[in-house]
């Protein structure tokens, strides 16, 4: 069990046997978190995350005030140790998401809350990723016994997110993440269905890149550009969640820009994004469009965000070590569903100047319309 001040934390990795290997190799190579090793009890049996997430939960010591569950195919930053109590120290009664997939919307926020300076990011997805997490002790503990009653079909991630929404716990993820997703494969296939999950932000020196308290990044709409191929205004109320949102360009349509005005933007930009254009990067103008709508949105949300529309603010924010990892992976996170994993690294690197330059004309179109705050708020 680690201990630090206040914080006691145990800490378990659920594993599948076939990948007993990985798990013990995790669990050594970290022995200051005293990981225990739970092994799937029914690796015969129908694929089931739940029939090893309830012993995992349940493998709380005595004597700890939080317990940390992972999964075997992971990679903890540098200092992990360090990085997590302090972590646990900024929000110690949440639940605490250590890793989100690069192609979520909570992705998004991770990014914005980087480019603000904040440490933790609201869970904006329907689940919470179960990846690595960390609970209070006493919450853990009521979590495995919840798991017990329910059936093999359950996944982890939605019997966590059932778990504490009728709790009225909301989760919170690290900015950056400190755990990495380091599998190509996944044993309930989810890579053949996602792609690649890998993390929106993971820094390796991550204890040391900017000391975490408890701020979090506040939204009302994340831009998200998503599986149907049209980037879309997602609402952040619970009331919301099941309602079909509106295409971006809709949105910058209401705050009064006119079709011909967004378009001459996104051709600006490309243009100073040669390694971008089609001929280079092989995507075609709708594509590049639906890309650039993204990094658009979320640089009309930035003045507000940051408090300061003046140039300077924007440049200093991007500049930030955390903010351009988090923004290198937008691309990726994007592809990750059409690319093979041996594409993504370069078309993310071609594709990244257009991305960065969505933010900066979305930056400074708050000033020419105004609405935009409004509408896409933070």
């Amino acid at each position: 069990m680690l201990q630090h001040q206040d914080i006691a934390l145990s800490a378990a990795v659920m594993a599948h046997p076939r990948r007993r290997k990985a798990a013990y190799a995790l669990r050594d190579a970290h022995p200051d978190l005293g990981l225990r090793v739970i092994l799937d009890p029914d690796p015969e049996g129908p694929p089931a995350t739940i029939r090893t997430a309830r012993q995992a939960w349940g493998a709380v010591e005595e004597g700890a005030t939080h317990h940390l569950v992972v999964q075997d195919d992971v990679e903890l930053c540098d200092g992990f140790a360090a990085a997590v109590t302090q972590a646990i120290a900024s929000k110690p009664t949440s639940p605490l998401v250590l890793f989100t997939s690069w192609g979520s919307r909570t992705a998004q926020v991770v990014r914005l809350a980087a480019l603000t300076g904040e440490s933790w990011a609201p869970v904006v997805d329907r689940f919470v990723p179960p990846v690595a997490l960390v609970l209070p002790a006493s919450e853990a503990r009521d979590f495995a016994r919840y798991a017990e009653t329910l059936d093999l079909t359950v996944t982890d991630g939605k019997a966590l997110t059932t778990f504490l929404t009728a709790r009225g716990a909301d989760a919170y993820v690290s900015v950056p993440n400190l755990v990495e997703h380091d599998s190509e494969d996944s044993l309930m296939g989810h890579h053949i269905i996602m792609g690649t999950r890998r993390s929106a932000l993971f820094s390796a020196g991550a204890d040391a890149t900017r000391p975490m308290n408890s701020s979090v990044a506040s939204v009302t709409t994340v831009p998200h550009l998503g599986l149907s191929g049209q980037t879309v205004i997602h609402p952040c109320s619970t009331t919301s969640s099941e309602a079909v949102p509106p295409p971006a360009h809709n949105v910058l349509g209401q705050a009064g820009m006119t079709g011909p005005e967004i378009t001459d933007l996104f051709l600006s930009d490309l243009r100073r994004s040669p390694s971008a254009g089609p001929s280079d990067s092989g995507f075609g103008h709708p594509f590049l469009f639906q890309l650039w709508l993204a990094m658009f949105a979320v640089g009309a949300q930035l003045p507000s965000a940051l408090g300061d529309s003046s140039p300077g603010a924007l440049e200093t924010a991007l500049e930030h070590p955390l903010s351009s990892l988090g923004l290198s992976t937008f691309p990726s996170g994007v592809l990750c569903r059409i690319l093979p994993d041996q594409l993504l690294a370069k078309s993310a690197e071609q594709l990244l100047p257009l991305c960065v330059g969505g933010i900066r004309s979305g930056f400074a179109a708050t000033s020419t319309w105004p609405r935009l705050n409004e509408l896409l708020g933070r």
